[in-house]
């Protein structure tokens, strides 16, 4: 299954967001999910914070998960910390990060 988001993620997505990849993770329970942020021009902290609540959920009910999303998205307020997490998820092979990512994946 994939949750495909567009645009700009920001703090005020989060809620839904959330509630989404809970749902997908808890009640529909795929056997593979991609969460795919091609077209995302931006994330911002509690993006970050988001998908990695749901990449370690996830993990714990065994559910394969991963992140695609393009190199060149705009970062917005991510400090270190959140650049780690995005670190450790390409590290586990979980973030799959597309270089030069076109329009029409926008």
């Amino acid at each position: 299954m994939t949750v495909a988001l567009r645009g700009a993620v920001e703090g005020a997505d989060a809620p839904d967001l959330r509630r989404v990849l809970l749902d997908v993770i808890m009640r529909v329970r795929p056997s593979r999910l991609l969460i795919d942020l091609r077209a995302v021009t931006a994330v911002d902290a509690f993006a970050v914070g988001t998908l990695q609540a749901a990449v370690e959920l996830a993990g714990d009910v065994q559910l394969s998960v991963a992140v695609r999303m393009c190199e060149t998205v705009e970062r917005r307020g991510v400090d270190g910390a959140d650049h780690a997490v995005l670190a450790r998820l390409a590290h586990d092979d979980l973030l799959l990060a597309t270089r030069g990512c076109d329009a029409s994946s926008r």
